[in-house]
């Protein structure tokens, strides 16, 4: 009997592992993902009205931490920082923020 409930558990406990895994997204999609984020944050650093909006783990330079960031959540969800940054990015190259 007990070995019927340890089983139980270690079946649950191993779907739940597998289903976070599968949301996270995957290395290739977040190698790219790193490199536009420090690109970005880089490009920026170099625009004159864009830096002083561009502050926080977002707008890091470091790649690590942006790789680590995106295997960690779903693409989406990195998609959606990619898009603010190139959104502020845009605004603020012309002037608007």
């Amino acid at each position: 009997m007990r070995w019927i409930v340890a089983l139980r558990i270690l079946t649950v406990a191993g779907c739940s592992l597998a289903s976070a895994g599968a949301f996270a997204a995957d290395p290739a999609f977040c190698e790219d993902y790193a490199r536009q984020a420090v690109h970005q944050a880089e490009r920026a650093r170099e625009l004159p009205y864009c830096e002083r909006g561009a502050h926080g783990p977002a707008w890091s330079m470091d790649y690590r931490q942006h790789y680590e960031w995106c295997r960690s959540v779903h693409h989406r969800e990195a998609e959606g920082a990619s898009e603010m940054r190139h959104e502020h990015l845009e605004a603020c190259r012309h002037g608007y923020r």
